[in-house]
């Protein structure tokens, strides 16, 4: 098991704790006992804790900290920080490490990542000996003493036809399969609606859900949706499927000349009665021009019919590039709208051990690729297989041809062309920022000094729906993040539109300037920094950097910090050049 996150000590107590997320996504502080009690009795051969703190141990109590506690319930190796860890540091380490352990004993592959580390070009001389190991069993990992786990299967009756099924290496998307997972269990939500950027993983997504929920349902239907789909070729599918579950009664009704209600209410009668999850795969085919409704009338009231007289046990999945309302405007509680983000940079450097020609790359170079083209799913895999023809390097310096397959792919220059004047601003404006932000953020950047933060709510749901904006709830908390290539692309149009890239940056940076008087947040100020350095407004980059730099080398930044003092000797002079040094 590995832990990647945050954990604190906390002396007074004698107790150590990680900070874990409730389902709300709040944070929760679980202490040392209680994670060694869960995992007691499981199997675990061995425990990475990439928490600050994580190996720290009491003056008063040798086994006060969580690594200790493990090693008492027999957990035969445990491997912790015992000091604050540069996540570079922390990323680098897990990668050599888990390639030492392929053909070493713990105690050794452990030893062997230290050396690596410390030996490292760009090694600040002290991470590297931050690992703590606890180990009773060197051997721990001999696959002869490891137990096998089954095989994720499914053991209902299941109809896929033409959809695909990840049945390993799948990454990330926890927080999206936690949400839909309670809301099925729950019979909170009747359906819904996975949408976003072409290649972002939607159908892997609810077909992993399948898979996760295989206990739970007594059946999985999936079916690839296309623009000629009628509502009869639904029913003969799902009744094919049906039969295979040993349930006869709609081929009673579904051949006799009656009208499509009839049949409908027939299907809702039966999925009522049984626990199935229905998949709509690719239905944006199935949506009109405007991409928001059901193109085909007929197929348009079957939709509606169905769900809304299936109140209970069967669920419905969506899967399309475009959010839609099925039920325009009804019920609007009983669908969840699950909007996908790309896969932040942590998670692509999993997705990307998928790959032979990607898995072994040194982590620096899995960070220039997920610079280069960000966390796309597709994209990932296509710069791996031009990569098996060419090189990485190769692919890397002439990114050109697959970014042309990546906007071919995802139709982006179709769907901007679709968008109204508001929704293009705010798109070309947005490309400024380069993380989620929330709406006040999108309001302020569009903004002027007569009118500082307009109303964008409008704007923002057109390009949310279009799968050009991708919406994250994050500790109660709504912020919105753009796509690596729509980032570069909206880049690209506002210097076609002529707009003042400069301005947008200093607007950027007032922005995080404005929100540290309510905040006092450090890295808000930081973020301030980063726009007005991009801005080239390097007298106001230095003063942030000035104010900053006491309290970053008091938290143990101090690498971060010399890296900030060597920009600002670089781009000031006179007075500001004099303080950085």
């Amino acid at each position: 098991m590995h832990f990647t996150g945050h954990g604190t000590f906390n002396d007074r107590k004698n107790k150590g704790y990680l900070i874990l997320e409730t389902e709300d996504g709040t944070a929760r502080e679980m202490d040392n006992g209680a994670i060694s009690d869960l995992l007691t009795g499981r199997n675990v051969r061995l425990v990475v804790l990439s928490a600050c703190q994580s190996g720290k141990t009491s003056n008063k109590e040798a086994y006060a900290d969580l690594a200790s506690h493990l090693a008492r319930k027999n957990i035969p190796a445990v491997v912790a920080m015992q000091y604050s860890i540069l996540d570079l540091s922390a990323t680098k380490f897990a990668s050599i490490f888990y390639q030492a352990l392929i053909n070493k004993p713990v105690d050794l592959a452990l030893t062997e990542t230290r050396i690596v580390m410390k030996n490292a070009e760009k090694s600040n001389g002290v991470d590297f000996a931050t690992p703590v190991l606890y180990l009773s069993d060197p051997d721990c990992l001999a696959v002869s003493r490891i137990k096998s786990e089954a095989p994720e299967i499914f053991n209902k009756p299941t109809m896929l036809g033409e959809v695909a099924v990840m049945k390993k290496g799948f990454v990330g998307r926890r927080r999206e399969l936690r949400v839909l997972q309670k809301d099925f269990m729950s019979d909170v939500k009747r359906a819904a609606i996975i949408y976003g950027f072409g290649g972002l993983g939607k159908t892997v997504l609810a077909t992993r859900l399948a898979l996760r929920m295989n206990q739970y349902f007594d059946g999985m239907f999936a079916m690839r949706c296309r623009g000629t789909t009628r509502p009869e070729d639904i029913l003969n599918e799902l009744n094919a499927f049906l039969n295979l579950a040993g349930i006869q009664q709609l081929n009673q009704v579904l051949y006799q000349p009656v009208p499509l209600k009839v049949k409908t209410a027939a299907l809702a009668g039966i999925l009522n009665q049984r626990r199935f999850l229905i998949i709509l795969d690719n239905f944006e085919d199935c949506l009109d021009e405007t991409r928001s409704n059901i193109a085909n009338p007929e197929l348009k009231d079957f939709i509606q019919h169905v769900l809304n007289n299936t109140i209970t046990n069967t669920k419905f999945i969506f899967t399309t590039r475009y959010n839609f309302d099925p039920l325009e405007g009804r019920l609007t509680g009983n669908i969840e709208h699950i909007s996908l983000p790309e896969l932040p940079f942590p998670e692509t450097l999993w997705l990307m051990n998928n790959y032979k020609e990607l898995a072994n790359l040194e982590t620096e170079k899995k960070g220039k690729i997920y610079k280069a083209i960000g966390g796309h799913p597709w994209t990932i895999g296509q710069f791996a297989r031009h990569a098996a023809i060419e090189t990485v390097d190769g692919v890397l310096l002439e990114l050109a041809p697959l970014k042309k397959e990546l906007i071919d792919f995802t139709l982006l220059d179709k769907s901007y062309s679709k968008l109204d004047e508001k929704a293009k601003k705010l798109l070309l404006c947005a490309s400024i920022y380069q993380e989620a932000v929330p709406v006040e953020a999108l309001s302020w950047i569009i903004g002027d000094e007569s009118q500082p933060s307009p109303p964008v709510s409008e704007a923002l749901t057109n390009l949310i729906n279009w799968g050009l904006i991708a919406k994250q709830e994050a500790e109660k908390e709504t912020f919105y993040a753009m796509h690596t290539l729509v980032r570069e692309f909206a880049g690209q149009e506002l210097e076609k539109e002529k707009l003042d890239r400069k301005k947008l940056l200093i607007r950027a940076a007032q922005y995080y300037g404005n929100l540290v008087v309510t905040t006092n947040n450090l890295w808000d100020d930081l973020k301030a920094r980063e726009y007005y350095y991009e801005a080239e407004e390097w007298k106001e980059a230095e003063e942030i950097v000035a104010d900053a730099s006491t309290y970053l080398v008091r938290w143990g930044y101090i690498e971060l910090v010399i890296n900030l003092l060597n920009q600002s000797i670089n781009t000031t002079s006179g007075t500001e050049k004099a303080a950085a040094m």
